[in-house]
């Protein structure tokens, strides 16, 4: 489910856990993506994604409220879906928010950096 939020920005919410619900903060012009949806349409979403992620600077706390999208690009629904294409747009995806909050990543569980980078390199080894 996705409403418009403040500055044009889409604010969708999403089940965290089975006991709460997560709301999700977009950039403008960007629309709510789910590893559910048509491979197409997914890839079109992402490919604003993208490119709204790649054009952001690093201004310091000027993107905390995108970390709940951070997360959602890297479950695994999206790391490993069966499109190469929306593989490769996610991991551009996460290289770029690695860039934007850089020093401090938004994923704070060492183990999830790891596997991201892990599988990052791998899809650009192949």
């Amino acid at each position: 489910m996705s409403r418009q939020g403040k500055k044009g920005a889409t604010v969708a919410t999403r089940q965290a856990t089975s006991s709460s619900t997560e709301a999700m903060l977009y950039p403008q012009s960007c629309k709510e993506v789910t590893d559910e949806m048509h491979v197409d349409e997914l890839i079109r979403r992402l490919k604003v994604l993208a490119s709204t992620f790649q054009s952001m600077g690093q201004e310091e706390n000027a993107y905390d409220e995108y970390v709940p999208l951070c997360l959602h690009l890297a479950e695994d629904g999206f790391l490993n879906h069966v499109s190469k294409d929306v593989r490769l747009l996610v991991a551009c995806c996460i290289a770029d928010i690695l860039r934007i909050y850089a020093p401090e990543a938004p994923y704070k569980d060492q183990e999830q950096v790891k596997v991201n980078f892990d599988r990052v390199i791998r899809w650009f080894r192949v």
